[in-house]
């Protein structure tokens, strides 16, 4: 079945059988359980949709032309930006929580709902894992989740790689699973990568892995990692053998192709 999709910069409609939706501008997730496809043609944009999880679609086709700019404005100054109050006591309680387990401690930044933490926490028995997430509703679903060797936190994830980094964290390994992609052109600042505070998140962690169905992300974050470290990491496809995550789920279920990246700086 297809489907012809005019649009312009600004904003699109779709016309599907009898009803619609609107999406007010390239380079957003496109809400629809319906498997479509756009012709193309001149103004026509292609968009495959599968399952239930339509695929990143953005304005931006390759390494943003402002991101060594950016990483390298972030690496020269140094980010002033109050932390906000509620990070501070959630950064103490954490804290506190993770030195009373008395284990090595795993970072799951952007945990969402905590699958993930759980999984993390069933691998790793002899560490400790700690889930954060800004999103009281994301949590919230956590809520049933326990373990003896995991927490959340509800935090803003910038401001706590700050303070981990400020206090000398010792993290042995760090996973970003799926962090929201951002994938506007306009909106690089919002990418890990892209953010004052990229710097700190690369003092938490002697092994990384970051995971997403947006290889652009990747690359970027990649070539971030590189022109602070000197190092680039590899990236690669993979096919899960078992998710981490419903969201990871959901992606492979609906034909995203998914990447990953695991790094290491051994002389942490």
């Amino acid at each position: 079945m297809a489907f012809s999709c005019r649009f312009s910069i600004g904003s699109f409609f779709v016309g599907y059988r009898n009803s619609y939706s609107i999406f007010q501008e390239n380079g957003i997730y496109l809400k629809s359980g319906n498997d479509l496809k756009y012709e193309d043609g001149a103004g026509v944009l292609i968009l495959t949709m599968s399952a239930n999880s339509p695929k990143i679609i953005s304005n931006q086709f390759g390494i943003h032309d402002k991101l060594t700019e950016t990483v390298q404005k972030h690496m020269a100054t140094i980010y002033r930006k109050p932390l906000a109050k509620f990070s501070i006591p959630a950064f103490i309680e954490a804290e506190k929580t993770w030195q009373a387990c008395g284990k090595p401690l795993i970072l799951d930044s952007g945990c969402g709902t905590g699958e993930s933490t759980l999984r993390l926490a069933r691998l790793y028995p002899s560490h400790f894992v700690l889930g954060i997430d800004k999103s009281a509703v994301r949590l919230q679903k956590a809520a049933g989740i326990s373990a003896s060797n995991l927490a959340f936190v509800r935090t803003d994830i910038f401001d706590f790689w700050r303070q981990a980094a400020a206090a000398g964290w010792r993290v042995e390994r760090h996973y970003l699973l799926y962090p929201n992609p951002w994938p506007k052109k306009r909106d690089l600042k919002h990418r890990y990568h892209g953010h004052p505070a990229f710097p700190d998140l690369l003092r938490l962690g002697r092994y990384f892995e970051i995971r997403t169905n947006w290889e652009i992300y990747l690359q970027e974050f990649t070539t971030a990692v590189n022109l602070i470290s000197g190092f680039l990491p590899q990236i690669e496809r993979f096919e899960p053998v078992e998710f981490f995550s419903n969201f990871e789920k959901k992606f492979h279920r609906s034909g995203h192709v998914l990447y990953k990246s695991c790094f290491s700086f051994h002389n942490r």
